[in-house]
């Protein structure tokens, strides 16, 4: 009986040794989460910068084509991303409010809170007018991940995100 233990301890050593350390050489490669990556989007100024939010909350982005990610916290689920047509440090993203950065995702100003978007509703959606950057607009309202969306009204603003008014 003794030895069929010493045995059994030294196959478990074997494994617990060599699988173990065999194992210990994986690297990151990219973005992960609970399995759904969504709304990706690439820059048009450069598609070596890109964007995509996974199903349990994170939010990726790219400078590299790729090669890093950086993970990023804004809140909430981003739901869109929306890039400058010609400044490859300039993009936009939709979690529970909007959110801007100039500086390739490094640091982020918060363009909407809860008066804009009149507290219970989401921003969905957004776009910039490729003619003129200064210009955008977002569709504002109920998300639901298990549901239907619903789009209740829609803000623009002429300013790069400065003010925001109600369109008709």
């Amino acid at each position: 009986m003794r030895s069929k233990v010493s045995w059994e301890f030294l196959i478990f050593l074997f494994f617990f040794t060599f699988v173990s350390f065999a194992h210990s050489q994986w690297a990151t490669v990219g973005p992960g989460g609970g399995g759904g990556m969504h709304n990706s989007a690439i820059s048009p100024a450069d598609p070596n910068v890109m964007a995509v939010s996974c199903d349990m909350g994170g939010y990726y982005v790219t400078t590299n084509a790729g090669a890093s990610w950086k993970m990023l916290d804004l809140e909430s689920h981003v739901t869109n991303t929306v890039f400058h047509p010609t400044d490859k440090n300039t993009f936009y993203a939709c979690s529970n409010y909007i959110w801007k950065t100039i500086d390739g995702g490094q640091n982020w100003a918060q363009l909407t809170n809860d008066s804009t978007q009149f507290n219970s509703y989401y921003a969905i959606m957004m776009a910039i007018d490729p003619d003129d950057p200064s210009f955008l607009c977002f569709a504002c309202g109920y998300r639901n991940i298990f549901e239907s969306n619903t789009m209740d009204y829609f803000r623009v603003s002429a300013n790069g995100g400065t003010s925001w008014t109600t369109s008709t």
